[in-house]
């Protein structure tokens, strides 16, 4: 589980994600639900959460558990200078040399998990403070169908929630080859959250700060922009 000191840890805006609806539980639901949500760090899947917090899906006292799945095949292609901005992280400016300040006893799936780590920290930061205290962060190394359902094995949840496109490297089959198999093999429901173009794009101020807090990361690990 990924964790994070005061000291060295990243922040976000509240503003990230929408707060609550000022309600009490909705009558007849289970308190403290355990809910898995698949996020892979883009504009649209950060969309999805706010769109699941401001309409009630998820509620404060929920147990969350965000999960971030890292294939293999991401990690060496992630550092690569044309692929910075697709894969590493969504549209981030690209131009930096990955290799100055490396630590010799890091790996690229090492660094690479790390950075994902601190980005899902400060999420879950900005969940916390609108009241939902009960986070859990996991980075994982592997395939997206056959991980999320081995994790959904070993949590137990209520349910799934994952987003209608965009998984990583596999964004335009997430619906027909992901979310296909999820539904079909885990062992819970699953929740397919679709969001607008609009709700995408009204993104875009929130993901700069979320591109200011990676370039913060990336100069605490003394690499160059």
């Amino acid at each position: 589980m990924a964790t994070s000191t005061d000291s060295n840890k990243l922040q976000l805006p509240d503003s990230f994600l929408s707060a609550p609806p000022k309600r009490g539980s909705t009558p007849g639901r289970q308190q403290g639900r355990i809910v898995v949500v698949a996020y892979d760090e883009t504009r649209a899947s950060d969309a999805i959460l706010d769109r699941v917090i401001r309409t009630g899906l998820l509620e404060p006292n929920d147990d969350i558990h965000l999960v971030h799945i890292l294939q293999q095949s991401d990690f060496f292609s992630s550092l690569t200078p044309k692929n910075l901005s697709s894969n590493l992280y969504h549209n981030m400016p690209a131009g930096y040399d990955m290799n100055v300040g490396r630590s010799s006893n890091g790996s690229d799936s090492d660094l690479v998990k790390n950075v994902k780590e601190d980005l899902l920290l400060a999420v879950a930061d900005v969940l916390r403070k609108h009241s939902f205290n009960n986070v859990h962060c996991e980075v994982i190394q592997g395939d997206p169908k056959e991980s999320l359902v081995d994790y959904c094995r070993s949590v137990h949840p209520l349910m799934m929630m994952t987003g209608s496109r965009g998984f990583g490297k596999v964004k335009s089959s997430i619906l027909g080859s992901v979310s296909e198999y999820l539904t079909k093999h885990c062992p819970c429901p699953v929740m397919i959250v679709k969001v607008t173009e609009a709700e995408i794009e009204a993104r875009n101020k929130m993901n700069e700060e979320k591109q200011k807090t990676f370039k913060q990361r990336l100069a605490d690990m003394g690499l160059t922009m």
